[in-house]
């Protein structure tokens, strides 16, 4: 595993006869090589042996070979063609994409392969990771009846796929699956689905609407994060785990802010009272909030929760807050600053304060970026740790109240009394 990893100036390399395992990533990230020829010794190819080998242009399997692991070739963005030597007794290719000898499993569609559209043939019923990364060639994909499962990423980065059918029996969409579909206008997702994995639909930046079925138990964080144009979510009626409130998607009993779309016209959002969670990325990329208020029944904030909200200028968080996690509001580059309450016990890395700098390629500080916080908690450390200007408020002690005392009592009331 790894063994040329990474070995960006290496042109080209002969594999002896008598090698019988080509390891996991064992030449990922080879950006240079252009061409490998596989000895017919070689049994196994491990995941993402040729990742990132963007050079490569063609391969071929030999008869050898038993075992082939997920995204072998992911990111190889210049193969046009994959070629299985007749004699193979596993695998197979048909014009030039890579199938297991039944062709029930698409393996691998090559990226650079430029034909606009594709029909995968019927009787395959998985299409594999990253099957489909980077072919960004690819308008329009058919999908038989016969596929039940969407692999993690098989679809990443089509950027110019415009429509596409999920057909009824899928009951697995992966994550990652559509990851990056930048082109992607809407999916209909069929009422067999009952898994959306993380970041299935992340970035599908036309996107306006999707409606999540009665049959789907299970969301995976970020599934439809920073989908820049989705002003809608709607979630059928007899769906027993989600619903959505003016369009934001909660956990059926409300406690779990799933996701708030990011291209809702609204400034102002006020989390509901009930809220304990909020989901990782569950307003990335929502670059319309100005002002956001996080009630006090909130006690953790996921990872990316806000990140990316880039107008986002007022952020109000109740005593309550527990939690708050890495990257949270990373690149709110509106947000000046915020007063952290005594109740965080746990703020990581990169919560408050930083942005991604284009020109230099790295995460720095928001400058004149300020911590209001209290003395000898979580706040304050993660503004000393940070080198960031913080101002510490003083607690207010608050007297006893007097005169408490029962008003009036009913069956089916009570009023309570007591002075200022």
């Amino acid at each position: 595993d790894y063994a040329f990893n990474d070995c960006t100036s290496l042109i080209s390399i002969t594999i002896p006869s008598g090698v019988t395992e080509i390891g996991g990533r064992a030449f990922g990230g080879c950006t240079n090589l252009t061409s490998i020829t596989i000895p017919d010794s070689v049994t196994e190819i491990g995941w993402g042996a040729f990742k990132d080998c963007i050079s490569l242009t063609s391969i071929t399997i030999p008869d050898s070979v038993t075992s082939i692991g997920s995204g072998v070739f992911s990111d190889c963005t210049s193969l046009t063609a994959i070629f299985v030597s007749n004699e193979n007794k596993n695998y197979v290719s048909d014009n030039d994409v890579l199938f297991n000898k039944e062709k029930t499993e698409l393996l691998c569609y090559p990226p650079r392969k430029e034909d606009k559209g594709y029909i995968i043939p019927d009787g395959v019923t998985s299409i594999c990771d990253d099957a489909f990364s980077n072919c960004t060639s690819l308008t329009s994909i058919a999908i038989p009846s016969t596929v039940t499962n969407i692999g993690a990423y098989a679809f990443d980065n089509c950027t110019n796929l415009i429509s596409i059918t999920i057909p009824d029996g899928v009951t697995s969409i992966e994550y990652g699956a559509f990851g990056g579909c930048k082109s992607l206008v809407n999916v209909t997702i069929p009422n067999s689905v009952t898994s959306i994995g993380y970041g299935a639909f992340r970035s599908c930046t036309s996107f306006t609407s999707i409606t999540i079925p009665e049959s789907v138990i299970q969301i995976g964080y970020a599934a439809f994060s920073n989908c820049l144009n989705l002003t809608v979510i709607n979630v059928d009626i007899e769906n027993k785990y989600y619903i959505a409130v003016d369009s934001v998607l909660f956990n059926k009993s409300k406690t779990s802010l799933e996701c708030y779309p990011a291209g809702k016209p609204n400034k102002n959002y006020n989390i509901p009272d009930g809220v304990t969670w909020v989901s990782k990325s569950a307003f990335e990329g929502c670059a319309g909030l100005i002002n956001i208020i996080i009630p006090n029944s909130v006690t953790n904030i996921g990872d990316d929760a806000f990140s990316w909200c880039v107008n986002l200028s007022n952020v109000t968080i109740a005593e309550g807050i527990e939690y708050i996690g890495r990257n949270a509001f990373m690149h709110c580059l509106s947000l000046k600053s915020v007063t952290i309450p005594q109740s965080a016990k746990s703020i990581l890395t990169d919560a408050f304060g930083r942005y991604y700098d284009y020109d230099n390629d790295w995460y720095t500080r928001i400058k004149d970026f300020k911590i209001y916080c209290y003395s000898g908690t979580a706040g304050e450390k993660y503004a000393k740790d940070n080198k960031f200007e913080y101002e510490l408020i003083t607690a207010e002690k608050l007297a006893n109240v007097t005169g408490f005392k029962v008003k009036s009592l009913t069956s089916t009331n009570v009023t309570l009394q007591w002075n200022k």
